[in-house]
């Protein structure tokens, strides 16, 4: 637990700077790379996403100097990662499309399966859900075959949850409560905490499709209660009618204009 906590990160963000500088003293380019897109990940993770997206961008742009196609991939599925955090997908789609070609030069695959399913989980997103199946099961496969161990930015359990989703959606009741019983039997894999709110998600879904909505609504408010950093809210009014279920819809609208309220407004109806 200690190290995910502020603490250990801001130790460990000295411990980077130290390394950075040291690099830049021994003109040791790679290094230098490695310290910023180590600066940008931590400083991600502690909330600083503007500083972040700089200190990514300065290491991609010393590896793009230094020609090392492994280097280049890694920063750049690091900084499409953070958009696709963000949700800004089209920023992260086109970092991928700017390598996409040159995947093929190198023998990486742990960083092959990474821009397979960064780029699976953008199409998922902008509801390209046939396309992102497809690239799914393609890293799957190269899992499988060439003995890619899961790590830190990818498991075979969230790529089944992301699957599983995809079934659901598709009216494979079946077939997604087969992925979420694989996921939950599958104790010794791990979730990333990005996926976690998903598989409360699906398990929602097919709640409702058995006609479970209280088990459904509970299920539901544990993925919502992933999402806990917003703008500041103030209330200053409240609309209470008579209908009790209009009431709910109102709440309900409430709190997703809170959580839409990040660094920008996210997936607003158009």
């Amino acid at each position: 637990f200690y190290l995910q906590t502020n603490e250990f990160l801001s130790t460990l963000l000295e411990y980077i700077e130290d390394a950075k500088l040291l690099a830049e003293k021994i003109g040791n380019h790679f290094g230098l790379s490695t310290a910023c897109h180590w600066k940008g990940i931590i400083l991600s993770k502690l909330g600083n996403k503007k500083e972040a997206f700089n200190w990514y961008r300065r290491c991609n742009a010393i590896r793009n100097k230094i020609g090392n196609s492994v280097a280049m991939i890694k920063i750049r599925n690091g900084l499409s990662y953070e958009y696709l955090l963000d949700a800004d997908y089209l920023n992260a789609y086109d970092i991928i499309n700017s390598f996409l070609s040159r995947i093929h030069e190198i023998r990486n695959y742990s960083e092959i399966v990474i821009t397979l399913t960064n780029l699976a989980k953008i199409l998922f997103f902008i509801r390209k859900f046939d396309n992102s199946q497809l690239l799914f099961n393609k890293a799957l496969k190269l899992m499988n075959i060439y003995g890619v161990d899961e790590f830190i930015f990818v498991s075979k359990n969230d790529i089944t949850i992301f699957k599983s989703v995809i079934d659901c959606i598709n009216g494979l009741y079946t077939q997604a409560k087969l992925g979420l019983y694989t996921v939950n039997n599958n104790i010794d894999e791990f979730i990333t905490y990005n996926t976690k709110p998903l598989q409360f998600f699906l398990q929602a879904m097919l709640a409702v499709t058995e006609g479970n909505l209280e088990n459904a609504i509970e299920l539901y408010n544990q993925a919502i209660s992933f999402i806990k950093t917003h703008y500041p809210i103030y209330d200053e009014g409240e609309t209470v009618t008579d209908d009790k279920e209009l009431n709910e819809v109102l709440n309900t609208c409430k709190h997703t204009l809170k959580i839409c309220r990040q660094t920008h407004h996210l997936d607003s109806p158009r």
